[in-house]
């Protein structure tokens, strides 16, 4: 019970205060909080997956793709400079196209770290530049959405590493490979959804015009 309160309790805290508030919501706020509801139900799709197949991470291939999908575009409607919308289009649209090129060359049925690792720089660059942009509202009361950037640096940035260096990881220490994994993503994710509620929160409290 504990374990599923620390994985799922701000993820599933962070969607009841976004279903609460979603009148209120902007089309970047609803991509948000719709990754996170398809993040809860691909999580428990993939455990009922492994009651007839010997391996789920298909399922993780296809998160992936979408998971990136939603957070940059979340971002492409939030900023208004056509300059920066063609970039992260542009970055969106290579990504997608690098995804059918990775998996025509191997199985779509194993994670591809590669994918994995761009996807994450994607979306953790997207989110630090509309943070660094100097026409984001700096005022997290005023901008609820700059939360939402702020953990995903943190929580993109903070996990990439580990997968860049994870092949290095398992060639010397095999064992405390998946315990590595399994401290410094949940302390992440713990970090990132508590962000993500705090902000649906502000939104829900506040009686403010979005900015985004």
């Amino acid at each position: 019970m504990k374990t599923f309160l620390l994985n799922f309790g701000p993820q599933i805290l962070t969607i009841l205060l976004g279903l609460i508030s979603i009148r209120r919501l902007t089309l970047p706020y609803c991509l948000i909080l719709f990754q996170i509801l398809f993040s809860v139900f691909t999580d428990f799709f993939a455990l009922q997956y492994l009651n007839f197949h010997s391996s789920n991470e298909i399922i993780y291939n296809i998160y992936l793709i979408i998971e990136t999908s939603l957070l940059t575009s979340a971002i492409f409607y939030s900023v208004h400079s056509d300059k920066v919308k063609k970039i992260l289009g542009i970055s969106l649209i290579t990504y997608l196209f690098f995804v059918l090129f990775i998996f025509s060359k191997s199985s779509f049925l194993l994670i591809n770290y590669q994918l994995l690792i761009t996807g994450f720089i994607i979306i953790a660059f997207s989110n630090l530049f509309y943070i660094i942009n100097p026409s984001t509202e700096k005022s997290i009361i005023k901008n609820p959405f700059l939360i939402f950037a702020i953990s995903h640096v943190i929580y993109f940035l903070g996990v990439t590493p580990y997968f860049i260096a994870r092949n290095l990881i398992i060639e010397n220490n095999p064992e405390m490979e998946y315990t590595l994994f399994s401290y410094i993503n949940m302390t992440l994710m713990i970090i990132r959804y508590s962000f993500c509620a705090f902000a649906f929160f502000i939104v829900l409290r506040k009686n403010i015009t979005l900015q985004v």
